[in-house]
């Protein structure tokens, strides 16, 4: 499914009947979502679970595959997340996700922070998605949200590459070269060093 759009071609995400502009993605988020996308998708390559970047995520799983509107009159809710992992093969349709996908990552550029740190893990919360990250290419860091029994996310995880220590309060983050998903254990190590390769050799403006 191709990403929906206004006549002037920007990708958009409709919650709870409000359009939110997505935003341009940047030099270093484009490049952290392939390398993210690639490791996971060499790792799922015949696997049950299979990954997906950037296709529609909606909030109400009972929805029709080939509705259009929704009781409101208006466009369905639905999210685009930089990169997911779905498990459950019921829940893929031919325009998207119906429910929740088993991992969500959403790759942070300087326009969309606030929206995907505080508006969309709040929906994925509520939509009971297994495992949240939020990746920054400017801190180079992962923030691991895991869900929890009493239907709420921890208060996450913030893992950093164990080679480049920083002044970091110990308290807040973790130095680790590998981090590990909730779904495959250590049988799949994704080394920090490899998401963030090649991020610093472009400057942003």
């Amino acid at each position: 499914m191709a990403i929906p759009v206004f006549e002037d071609e920007r990708p958009y995400e409709v919650i709870n009947g409000q359009i939110y502009y997505m935003a341009i993605p940047t030099t270093a988020h484009r490049i952290v979502q392939r390398h993210l996308s690639t490791l996971f998708d060499n790792f799922l390559r015949g696997k049950k679970c299979q990954m997906f970047y950037e296709l529609s995520v909606f909030l109400n799983n009972n929805s029709a595959e080939n509705k259009n509107i929704n009781k409101k009159g208006k466009e369905p809710d639905y999210l685009i997340p930089d990169i997911l992992v779905v498990c459950d093969p019921e829940k893929i349709r031919r325009n998207g996700i119906y429910g929740a996908p088993d991992l969500v990552i959403e790759v942070l550029s300087p326009s969309s922070a606030i929206h995907d740190i505080f508006r969309k893990k709040t929906l994925y919360e509520q939509l009971g998605v297994r495992e949240y990250w939020i990746v920054s290419p400017y801190e180079t860091s992962i923030t691991v949200f895991l869900f929890q029994n009493d239907d709420k996310y921890d208060s996450g995880t913030t893992y950093y590459d164990a080679d480049k220590p920083r002044n970091t309060p110990l308290n807040t983050a973790t130095y680790t070269p590998y981090i590990t998903t909730s779904l495959y254990g250590d049988d799949l190590k994704i080394y920090i060093k490899d998401i963030f390769a090649d991020v610093d050799l472009f400057e942003e403006i």
